[in-house]
C-alpha cells in the first residue's frame, strides 16, 4: 500500500518560559466568550497569574504589537478551538469551480458574446 507523507507539525506559539518578552500585556477569557484584559505586566507576575488561575499557559498571540499580546489559558483547549476554528473556515470557502464551455463551428457568432 501507498504510505501517507508525514503530517507536518504546526509550530506551536511561544509560550512559558519560551517568551523572550520581559513586558506584556496579558488577557483571559471571560464566561461570555470575550477576552478580558489584565492589563500590561512582567513575564513573571504573568507567569505567577496562570500558575494561580490552575495551572494554565501563558501563550504569546502576537510578538509584533507594542507591548506584545498574551492570553492566559489551557493550551490543549486553546489549540483545540484554533483547529475547529480552521476547519469551519475550510468548509465554509467553496472551492474554486471550471466551468466547460463547448464551442464549435456550428455556433452563430452572437452566441459567443458573453
Amino acid at each position: 500500500g501507498r504510505r501517507q507523507p508525514p503530517k507536518q507539525a504546526e509550530a506551536a506559539p511561544p509560550m512559558n518560559a519560551e517568551i523572550k518578552f520581559a513586558e506584556m500585556r496579558v488577557s483571559v477569557p471571560s464566561k461570555d466568550g470575550k477576552d478580558e484584559a489584565l492589563g500590561i505586566m512582567s513575564k513573571q507576575d504573568a507567569l505567577a497569574k496562570a500558575k494561580e488561575l490552575g495551572g494554565l499557559d501563558l501563550i504569546l498571540l502576537n510578538a509584533s504589537s507594542d507591548p506584545p499580546v498574551c492570553k492566559i489559558v489551557d493550551y490543549s483547549k486553546y489549540r483545540y478551538a484554533q483547529e475547529k476554528k480552521r476547519k469551519e473556515k475550510a468548509k465554509n470557502s467553496k472551492a474554486t469551480e471550471v466551468k466547460e464551455v463547448k464551442m464549435s463551428y456550428k455556433i452563430g457568432g452572437h452566441d459567443y458574446a458573453v
